[in-house]
């Protein structure tokens, strides 16, 4: 199963932050792209995460999730990036 959703990233992700996000990414099966900027990246890689996120804030995000617990993991992302 295939789901996509967009996103308007509204705060700045620390690096902590960012780790968080990865580690959580990591509890799912399936495998999660976040695109922007013309540039996609696995969001359960740390490095690429650390070094696409600090530009995003005020962009609209495309996240997709590819696998068994596909939905879930849209779920999860949409709450996280969604809050303030």
């Amino acid at each position: 199963m295939r789901k996509e959703i967009q996103i308007t990233m509204t705060r700045e992700l620390l690096p902590i932050q960012i780790r968080q996000l990865v580690s959580e990414a990591n509890r799912f099966h399936s495998y999660i792209l976040i695109e922007a900027k013309n540039r996609q990246i696995n969001l359960k890689n740390p490095l690429s995460a650390m070094s696409f996120f600090p530009q995003l804030k005020g962009m609209t995000i495309v996240v997709s999730a590819s696998g068994s617990d596909a939905e879930q993991a849209l779920g999860f992302l949409t709450t996280y990036f969604c809050e303030d």
